[in-house]
């Protein structure tokens, strides 16, 4: 499944088939997206770069926020290496 585009797109699915979690993503010009990510307690996990266009086909970038279901944990998106170890 593609994200729609443009500048104020933003999705939200599970992305999982246990239903471990919920993603958000949008473009990171779309301020108020951002802040119901973060009001909903969703985690900024990564950024895609230039993964989707724009209406007049300009390439643009895609935030991932990531919540987990309720008694679950999410790993670490930089892995233990981020960690030191």
């Amino acid at each position: 499944m593609l994200p729609p585009s443009g500048p104020r797109s933003t999705q939200v699915w599970r992305s999982s088939g246990s239903g471990s979690h919920v993603e958000i993503r949008c473009d990171p010009r779309n301020r108020r997206s951002i802040a119901v990510a973060r009001r909903a307690g969703f985690r900024h996990v990564r950024t895609l770069v230039g993964d989707a266009l724009t209406p007049s086909g300009a390439s643009r970038d895609t935030m991932v926020w990531v919540r987990s279901a309720p008694g679950r944990h999410l790993p670490d998106p930089e892995g233990p290496a981020a960690a030191g170890g």
